[in-house]
């Protein structure tokens, strides 16, 4: 029999792999292990057969053993392939893989892109580069779609999801660009056909100049006007006063351009420019047009667009069809028009010396490019002359009718009756206003404040300080903040889930054309509280699920088996319910069905259930909403990824600015500065107000409606406060700390970490949403009052997570209003306060109760607008 020895491998072999020799001592063949072997261990029963001659037991592990052995060698290494045929390097068909010989991307790699370009910026760009971009985007696209190919002709079951989303992002620069292009196409044939009808254009010109600026009075000739004005350009050119104010106004429009175009009156538009002053020729009386009393005014607002590469802003002006101004150089800029502006709104730049555009800028608040097929007429001309003067150089002011104010200029346009009025500009009253609109009632809206969106409107830095008077009388502390249009503060804290009820509004009814939305980077959650307080990102993939510190690895699992129940949860489908009975179920049942810890309780009742208490736990027969509401966070998350949240552009107010448009389409009729002094009434019901609006000149009416919405502040014996909310608004200087330097985020300290009753809420934007400069971040920490007193006290844990805080604004306790009654006795309807959610679900379910109670139907905003096309809506 062969002794223990022979259970190592040879001294060569060793040798070769390297190992040290295990020497032992030790002679008891029982206790010594090999030190190297391919065989199991040996076995101390007495039956262990050592013989190697003997066959294979698989119950004793004993047979032949064969010792290792190793060939130092080196294996021969494959040659590249080599095609029988020459294939070009740089050939042309290499530009649908990623690279030469690699036939598509890692999913790691396919998710490595931008952002899509957006229309704004995209206006900025030459011919030449939208031409570039678009073929770089037909590349791109080839790219993916070989890449699509390949994962299907290879069955690799990944990366598809990515490849979506990267074609997604290339799609939408695509039609950014069309966007563009359109704009350009349709605003240059505009301006064409008022050319055509301008005496200082010539189109038959031989002399190949087109554009041949006026000076005269009306006695002059166009002829006479301009040898005149050739004359004065000579003269002009000899002094060299022209090179040195182009080479002024050039400095000064880089500038202009880096800083962006301000907001102001009229004649703030063009100040230091090329040329100082408005020469405004007086021969109103052509086109029945004046600027004293007595205005006869066109039966739309007009809408401004500079032809000459200048910038500007556009407004609303009353009383105007067409200016041709004139700048003299060495004179102060001033244009004093009468009536108040309405409405701010895209202003386009156009060359008319180019046969292309080829720059477009946008004032402060950039809104989307109106149809002209949507005009309500073409544009009339009417030259008018202030001074006389040398005149360098000229630009032309046309004035377009736009469809959106449609503000009363005198009491003759105010209707006697209209089917709906609406008082406050609040977003639910502009849904109510937008969708009536379009179903073809006729709506009378008013609102007491000189700007949309009530509660939720968003100001600047100087309304916020006047607002909370954080400032002494005296001091101007805005001023160190920048420029005051950079600044566009909420003053209510929310985000729109991505596939929530608001986004299908903003969709079904085409709203989104009016605005702009960018997602917010994520949202977090709190553990703990105090200086030891954690925060952790709310995973929006299965990787960060895996990286989360929010639960262990065992809870994890319990997480995932849940989550996908709720994916596949029928309330329609007993099947579904794991056995539960949902009507009676509470979620606490729920909870206990799958294992779940508390922590974890608490994480998906609060950070994606949004509940702001714990009371859904417990309620009976509450679980299927919260299975709803945790649905709808998973699939905001998986619309876009990242966050389950997205933020217009320039702050939720303009949200019921987008609605205000809509309506205004439809024909509703919009009244800021207007006071309601008195709701009229036939008995019991309310028929229609009495009410006052200022500007220029106070004008009183009195009309009468079916049925009347509005906000709560406008009847305050018809509602009851039933709570508090607590806001706070902080300017800072950084991002949250924990955040990984997000531009823009929420974070929920669950009231279980922090011993109080509802949660607190922080979100937090900064200049990537056009609402701050650069540099500045927003947040706004916001709960419900728990006590009569020290709210500050109550908030601080929010505030703690702040950090250095520039400036704080926190007024009283806001009180959430609900109406008495329904509405339908006194026919007066109206809507609830925001309260302290984080979303706008709770605003979305008040719309659709509000409509149910004033029309008996069920709002349905799939399909409001289908069949309806620009020319429909004028």
């Amino acid at each position: 029999m062969a002794g223990s020895t022979a259970l190592r491998p040879s001294m060569g072999c060793l040798s070769r792999l390297g190992a040290p020799l295990a020497r032992s001592t030790t002679t008891s063949s029982a206790s010594r292990i090999a030190a190297f072997s391919t065989t199991a261990p040996q076995c101390k029963r007495k039956t262990k057969d050592n013989n190697k001659k003997r066959g294979v037991s698989s119950l004793y592990g004993s047979g032949p053993r064969e010792h290792l052995s190793m060939s130092d060698v080196p294996l021969p290494k494959p040659r590249d392939f080599k095609p029988k045929i020459a294939v070009d390097e740089n050939h042309g068909l290499w530009g649908f893989f990623p690279a030469p010989g690699k036939a598509l991307w890692t999913p790691k790699e396919t998710e490595e892109h931008g952002r899509a370009w957006s229309v704004e910026e995209l206006r900025r760009k030459s011919w030449e580069d939208l031409h570039a971009l678009w073929w770089v985007c037909c590349k791109e696209r080839n790219m993916l779609a070989t890449s699509k190919v390949e994962l299907s002709r290879g069955k690799l079951g990944f990366g598809e999801r990515e490849i979506e989303m990267r074609d997604e992002e290339v799609q939408k620069t695509m039609r950014a660009i069309k966007h563009a292009l359109t704009e350009r196409y349709y605003t240059w044939q505009d301006a064409v056909d008022v050319a055509r009808s301008d005496p200082e254009i010539d189109f038959e010109s031989r002399d190949g100049q087109v554009y041949k600026p006026s000076a005269y009075e009306d006695d002059l000739e166009a002829s006479e006007s301009w040898a005149a004005e050739a004359d004065s350009q000579a003269a002009a050119a000899e002094t060299g006063k022209l090179q040195k104010e182009a080479t002024r106004t050039d400095s000064f429009l880089k500038s202009e351009d880096e800083r962006g175009p301000r907001r102001g009156a009229l004649h703030e538009i063009f100040p230091t420019l090329q040329q100082n002053e408005v020469n405004v020729a007086s021969r109103a009386s052509r086109n029945d047009c004046n600027l004293g009393p007595g205005t006869k005014r066109p039966p739309l607002p007009l809408r401004a667009v500079v032809v000459g590469g200048l910038w500007g802003e556009e407004r609303a002006l009353p009383g105007l069809a067409h200016l041709t101004i004139t700048w003299l150089a060495g004179w102060p800029a001033h244009l004093q028009l009468p009536g108040q502006p309405q409405r701010w709104q895209q202003l386009v730049m156009l060359r008319a010396s180019s046969p292309h555009l080829t720059d477009t800028m946008t004032g402060p608040k950039p809104r989307r490019f109106i149809n002209p097929s949507s005009w309500a007429g073409p544009p009339k001309q009417l030259p008018i002359n202030h001074k006389t003067g040398p005149k360098p150089h000229a630009s032309h002011l046309l004035l377009v009718p736009t469809r959106f104010d449609t503000s009363p200029r005198n009491m003759d346009e105010i209707a006697k009756e209209y089917d709906v009025l609406v008082v406050g500009t609040g977003l639910t009253e502009c849904i109510l206003s937008g969708v009536l609109s379009v179903k073809g009632k006729k709506v009378l809206h008013i609102d007491r404040n000189d700007h949309y969106g009530g509660e939720a409107a968003s100001v600047n830095l100087e309304a916020l300080f006047k607002k909370y008077g954080n400032y002494q009388k005296g001091e101007e502390p805005w001023k160190q903040y920048g420029r005051l249009n950079d600044w566009n503060i909420d003053l209510v804290p929310k985000f729109l889930m991505s596939s929530g009820e608001l986004t299908n509004i903003l969709v079904s009814t085409d709203v989104t054309r009016y605005l702009e939305f960018k997602q917010v980077a994520g949202s977090y959650v709190q553990q703990g509280s105090g200086p030891k307080a954690t925060v952790a990102k709310v995973p929006s993939d299965a990787g960060e699920a895996l990286k989360s510190p929010l639960m262990g690895i065992f809870e994890k699992r319990r997480m995932k088996s849940f989550i996908e129940w709720v994916g596949t949860f029928d309330i329609k489908d007993p099947a579904t319910h794991k056995g539960l009975d949902m009507n009676t179920c509470s979620m606490k049942e729920v909870y206990d069905k799958f294992g779940l810890e508390t922590g974890t309780r608490d994480f998906i009742g609060h950070a994606m259930g949004l509940y702001l208490t714990d009371d859904h736990i417990t309620t009976k027969g509450q679980a299927p909403e919260v299975i709803e509401r945790v649905r709808l966070y998973g699939n905001s998350v998986a619309r876009y990824g990242k966050s389950p949240y997205i933020y217009p552009l320039y702050g939720l107010g303009e949200l019921p600015q987008g609605f205000a448009r809509l309506s205004a389409i439809y024909g509703g009729t919009y009244m800021l500065n207007t006071t309601v002094d008195e709701f009229l009434y036939e008995g019991d019901k309310a028929v229609g107000i009495k009410a006052t609006m200022s500007g220029v000149e106070e004008m009183k009416f009195e009309t009468r409606a079916k049925m009347i919405l509005g906000d709560p502040s406008y009847f305050p014996g018809k509602t009851k406060v039933v709570g508090h909310v607590l806001r706070a608004i902080c300017i800072l200087k950084h991002p949250l700390a924990g955040t990984n330097d997000s531009d823009s985020c929420q974070l929920i300290i669950p009231q279980s970490q922090v011993g109080r009753k509802n949660d607190i809420y922080i979100a937090c934007v900064s200049s990537a949403h056009n609402v701050c400069p650069k540099g500045y971040w927003i947040a706004i920490v916001s709960t419900i009052a728990e006590s009569s007193a020290n709210h500050h006290l109550e908030l601080q844990p929010g505030l703690d997570r702040l950090g250095k805080i520039e400036e704080q604004f926190m007024g009283p306790p806001i009180p959430i209003s609900e109406p008495l009654q329904d509405g339908t006795k006194d026919n007066i309807f109206i809507s609830k306060s925001y309260d302290a959610t984080s979303h706008f679900e709770t605003t979305t379910d008040d719309v659709k109760d509000i409509y149910r109670r004033c029309t008996g139907e069920e709002l349905k905003v799939e399909g409001l607008r289908d069949g309806l096309t620009v020319a429909d809506e004028q």
